[in-house]
């Protein structure tokens, strides 16, 4: 584990008592005191972060990136970051306070952006490899279908349709174990949305979907 002092510094520059500007000093420094690795550390970090702050930050990144400003990846790129560092550790991943942060990751991830979109998808198979947040997502459908329906509006949506191979894929051995109506049904949606997805896509993206949802019916049939 990093030095203890050094853990607990970035812990009160990222609790909730600080201001903005010492959490994002925080977020800064995290790196370049605590080992992505070290299990113990982040979850200290966590345990006294004020993840809503992250939140407030991809919100904003995401606000900027619509109006096309300058610069409009920095926040993004620091949030995403650490949250990629913090879905690295199961116990972490799995924590409500984590699994929250699935619907606007699934903003980020649709919106194209050069690194950033697909630095998200990655967060996010991280996130969805746990029961808990593939849970999450059958239970409100549309998280998913806001990523299925962004899919035909990319310039290279191959990206999008590999993460939604493996998001179907996942949703359907978890629904094959789980005897859970609204799970179902939401997993039915999700399926139907990339159908309709199927049907209106260009020739490459069709090669994509369509072995999507090939995956994500093989566990069930």
């Amino acid at each position: 584990m990093a030095p203890l002092e050094q853990v607990e510094k970035c812990a009160r520059l990222l609790s909730r008592k600080s201001t903005d500007d010492e959490k994002f000093a925080g977020l800064l420094l995290l790196p370049r005191v605590i080992d992505a690795q070290d299990t113990d550390a982040w979850t200290l970090i966590f345990d006294a972060m004020d993840i809503r702050f992250i939140e407030r930050l991809m919100r904003t990144g995401i606000k900027q990136a619509d109006e096309q400003r300058t610069g409009d990846q920095a926040l993004l790129n620091i949030a995403v970051s650490v949250i990629d560092v913090l879905a690295s550790h199961a116990s972490i991943a799995t924590n409500t306070r984590m699994l929250d942060r699935i619907p606007t990751l699934c903003t980020v991830a649709a919106m194209e952006i050069d690194k950033v979109s697909a630095d998200a998808i990655s967060v996010l198979c991280k996130l969805l490899a746990h029961d808990a947040a593939i849970d999450r997502v059958l239970h409100d459908s549309s998280i998913l279908i806001q990523v299925v329906d962004s899919a035909s509006k990319c310039s290279d949506p191959r990206a999008i349709a590999q993460f939604l191979d493996y998001a179907l894929n996942r949703g359907s051995h978890y629904i094959h174990t789980h005897h859970d109506t609204a799970v179902a049904r939401g997993w039915a949606a999700v399926v139907a949305s990339t159908a309709e997805a199927f049907d209106k896509s260009h020739t490459v993206l069709k090669f994509e979907l369509i072995a999507a949802l090939a995956n994500a019916l093989e566990p069930i049939t």
